[in-house]
């Protein structure tokens, strides 16, 4: 069988390929010199012509951008004087993204003094109250559309009143169990974070009486029935006071 020679592409030396279809090269040192040679390393610094115009016109679409976020931001971000009792500040109007509402920066006149920051709506209740309110007092919207700044739609509630409109609108309510005593069969219900569905038990007695002796009988009798403990889950809406 005669062996066939193939000439190397780097230093045109015959040698004996194990594949002639994809050994081209008679050493591992001749396909590096071929390769470095061919596919040159970049130097540091180094940016081919494709790239450069690339990064041009990055730049000149970022430019853009930031001109025109420069012209919404003047647009929006106009300094007023500030009404009666904030009346020693200038005003900065803003939107709030992630909030979804309007805030003012109320910034002092001298410079010297703290500066605040606070809801629109709060200003403007604190405009029309003609006093600076209270951390308890909390400024509501009436149509729940935090946009919405007229003085018809805000009020001034407490906290508590707050979080009750807000559980009436969720329509929240406090889940309870209807339960049945393993040990004397009486029928009870009592809240769900206050059974076993929300402890480390396995059943819920009507009493601390009936519950030692539940536990008790668990111990004596392996087959003890816990099975019709729970009755039924249900959940209690959330009514107002009115």
């Amino acid at each position: 069988m005669t062996k066939e020679y193939s000439i190397c592409e780097e230093c045109k030396n015959k040698f004996i390929p194990k594949d002639p279809r994809f050994h081209k090269f008679c050493s591992q040192s001749c396909s590096a010199i071929y390769n470095n040679k061919k596919y040159p390393k970049r130097k540091k610094g180094y940016v081919s012509p494709k790239e450069l115009a690339k990064s041009l016109e990055c730049k000149e679409r970022n430019e853009i951008i930031k001109q025109k976020k420069k012209i919404e931001r003047e647009k929006n971000f106009v300094r007023q004087n500030a009404e009666y009792p904030y009346d020693d500040y200038f005003l900065y109007k803003t939107y709030h993204k992630k909030e979804g509402r309007y805030f003012v920066s109320l910034v002092h006149k001298d410079g010297g003094k703290k500066n605040a920051f606070t809801s629109y709506a709060r200003y403007l209740m604190c405009v029309k109250e003609k006093r600076i309110l209270d951390k308890k007092e909390q400024v509501d919207h009436i149509n729940e559309d935090k946009t919405d700044d007229r003085i018809e739609n805000l009020q001034i509630l407490t906290q508590e009143e707050n979080t009750k409109k807000y559980l009436k609108r969720k329509n929240i309510g406090r889940m309870f169990v209807k339960l049945k005593c393993p040990n004397c069969g009486k029928i009870f219900i009592r809240p769900r974070n206050r059974t076993h569905l929300c402890r480390p038990s396995n059943y819920t007695g009507c009493s601390r009486y009936c519950s030692g002796i539940i536990s008790h009988k668990i111990i004596d009798e392996e087959n003890f029935d816990l099975s019709n403990n729970i009755i039924e889950i249900y959940k209690v809406p959330f009514i107002s006071d009115e």
